[in-house]
């Protein structure tokens, strides 16, 4: 694990002095995408949103996040029953 638990800390600093930081709004979701906290990271950049409607890169991230979490439980499902593979191919 890390250093991640201080990072996550250090990133929520960040963004409590400066709620409107790009940088660590990304950086914090990026943490918690790499942590598979999808909820977390979709509510961080949603929050993000609030600031900046129009910020195309928040959309494609929270494109993003849904893209992982699919390719997340589908590999959930594989694990549990090896001929979801074949039927999903």
């Amino acid at each position: 694990m890390g250093l991640l638990p201080e990072a996550e800390y250090a990133f929520c600093q960040a963004l409590r002095r400066c709620p409107q930081s790009p940088e660590a709004c990304f950086r914090l979701s990026d943490l918690y995408m790499d942590q598979h906290r999808y909820d977390a990271a979709r509510q961080r950049i949603t929050g993000y949103l609030e600031y900046d409607p129009k910020n195309l890169m928040a959309r494609s991230f929270l494109d993003q996040i849904s893209t992982q979490e699919s390719l997340g439980r589908r590999r959930e499902i594989e694990k549990m029953d090896p001929s979801a593979r074949k039927t999903a191919e």
